[in-house]
């Protein structure tokens, strides 16, 4: 095997995304019709990803204090009364105990590289987050702790560092094109993309080394051997 570590994104790709609740929260805040959540939802989602794009070294912010400025931007731009923090509970209490896939419990206790997370979650939330499924890594590098988000090539630098690998000797594994396939790619470093849903590549994005369409299948690509658990059911996800 050329790979002598594996960094791992965790929020789309060892737990669910947070879809689901960030559609109650427009819901809720903008007590509207659909197509005005929706435009809601896009707002608030475009200045996000535009806070985090321009959020690094001197200039960083957490992923909770964007999250309430975005939302904020968001319920003044639409002319929504209320108080973004409160309307954001129930999104953070969800980012620290967040519904594990099925796959994701054998792929942790089978896969035969150290892991390093890298995601751009707040590290007090991953640690609270893999710790409610007693989950343990060999290492963890955030946006948080490296002062910049993916695709930023930082990121990726510190958790080279810190493994002390080289990026040819690295496979990156991620749900999201623009910031795991993507960031990584430009850093030299090989990526497998985890593409639960099916979906298309982009095509002014550069693609996968490789595509799995799950973590049991990133576990036979890495082990090479006869499977090394039983597969679940597709898509499924674990309360605990």
């Amino acid at each position: 095997m050329k790979y002598r570590a594996l960094f791992l994104d965790f929020y789309g790709t060892l737990v669910a995304e947070d879809d689901a609740i960030i559609s109650a929260i427009c819901s809720r805040v903008t007590n509207s019709k659909e197509d005005a959540q929706i435009q809601f939802a896009e707002y608030w989602s475009k200045t996000f990803s535009e806070l985090c794009l321009n959020s690094f070294a001197g200039t960083f912010q957490s992923q909770r204090e964007i999250e309430l400025l975005s939302l904020s931007s968001a319920m003044s731009e639409y002319d929504v009364s209320g108080d973004p923090e409160q309307a954001s509970a129930e999104l953070f209490e969800y980012w620290r105990r967040p519904l594990a896939f099925a796959d994701s419990a054998g792929f942790l206790s089978s896969c035969p590289l150290p892991i390093c997370i890298v995601s751009n979650i707040d590290t007090e939330d991953i640690l609270s987050a893999a710790g409610s499924h007693g989950w343990s890594f060999t290492n963890l590098i955030t946006s948080e702790i490296s002062k910049a988000y993916k695709p930023r090539p930082e990121i990726f630098r510190d958790a080279l560092a810190l493994m002390s690998v080289d990026a040819a000797s690295v496979l990156h594994v991620g749900d999201s094109i623009s910031s795991d396939i993507r960031g990584a790619a430009a850093a030299g470093i090989d990526t497998a993309w985890i593409n639960r849903q099916g979906r298309n590549l982009p095509e002014n994005l550069p693609g996968p080394t490789f595509e799995v369409r799950d973590l049991y299948e990133l576990s036979f690509l890495l082990n090479r051997t006869a499977e090394p658990y039983p597969r679940t059911d597709e898509k499924g996800i674990v309360k605990k």
